[in-house]
């Protein structure tokens, strides 16, 4: 790897601990306000929907986190009816808050979308006993690491959905100061609003090196790393936007990157030391040219093939 002008993004020596994981998977509620409703977007039989829904990135604390599953609680009074589902779901970010997604979804994402999980031809027959029952359960088939120190948190649904002897609505809140929702759909004008489907996430540690941003671009930031081989030589790949670049030669050599082939080493740090327990951080001045760049961490030995890599962020 190459290195990158000293315009592109600076950071000075620092010495803040990255924080601490958690534990075990265990599963929240969010929004945590109570049922308030039951709504058709986006499982309602015979139509077709693209959700998007936002959550603020303070209901999963300041450390990142593994999003393993979701789910919904279906109405009660529908019990035993059942429809057929195509869902495909993505996660990413987003700098809208909670009441302030816009209709025109591809306004609402910050960076790439990830896709979680799809499935076609999927029965769900309404089994829920109460608003607290989620029955309705997405299993994600590429768990998701939520950094909240980076942005709000936002999901996308598209749904395809048939109607088998019934119909599908789920659990809602309608406070809107934690989460709320924006739609297009063949059953309903498309819009935005301040209800929000409850949803049971499943969220535990986050597994291997990661790394976060704090601040705004351009201005100073922090670059922050926890989850990495301890005292291992490291640095910090910068590229114009994501791919599966591999490493061509160097100690990295063979290694297959988050990054597209614009990949070049950020300098300063260049190569640095992971420290005693496997975190810490940088702080410096971020220039304008750095601004919506991504940036990988990648760890030489100890693990890796033959280094490891760390989770795809983007300055912002």
């Amino acid at each position: 790897m190459s290195n990158v002008n000293r315009s592109v993004a600076y950071f000075v020596s620092g010495a803040v601990a990255a924080g601490l994981l958690a534990a075990s998977a265990a599963a929240q509620v969010f929004p945590t306000g109570a049922n308030t409703g039951y709504n058709f977007i986006p499982f309602g039989a015979n139509q077709t929907d693209t959700m998007h829904q936002v959550f603020l990135s303070s209901l999963f604390g300041g450390s990142p986190v593994r999003i393993s599953e979701v789910a919904y609680a279906s109405n009660p009074g529908r019990i035993g009816q059942q429809v057929d589902l195509d869902v495909t779901i993505r996660m990413g970010y987003t700098n809208r808050a909670p009441g302030g997604l816009s209709s025109n979804l591809p306004d609402n994402p910050v960076g790439a979308m990830t896709q979680v999980y799809t499935v076609t031809n999927r029965l769900h027959t309404n089994a829920s006993t109460g608003p607290d029952d989620f029955d309705l359960v997405f299993v994600l088939s590429t768990p998701f690491d939520y950094n909240p120190a980076q942005n709000n948190l936002l999901i996308e649904f598209e749904v395809t959905s048939r109607l088998v002897n019934g119909d599908c609505s789920i659990s809602t809140n309608n406070a809107g100061t934690e989460s709320s929702r924006a739609w297009t759909s063949t059953r309903f004008a498309p819009g935005a609003d301040s209800t929000a489907a409850r949803t049971r996430f499943v969220l535990g540690p986050v597994v291997g090196i990661q790394i976060a941003l704090q601040g705004s671009c351009p201005g100073t930031m922090r670059l922050s790393w926890s989850g990495a081989p301890a005292g291992r030589p490291a640095g910090i790949a910068i590229a114009g936007g994501t791919g599966n670049f591999v490493i061509p030669g160097g100690p990295c050599a063979g290694t297959q990157t988050g990054l597209n082939n614009t990949l070049s080493l950020l300098t300063p740090p260049g190569v640095f030391n992971t420290g005693p327990n496997g975190s810490g951080s940088f702080s410096g001045n971020a220039g304008p040219n750095a601004c919506r760049r991504f940036l990988q961490m990648f760890v030489v030995g100890q693990g890796a093939p033959p280094c490891g890599a760390s989770n795809v962020i983007q300055i912002q």
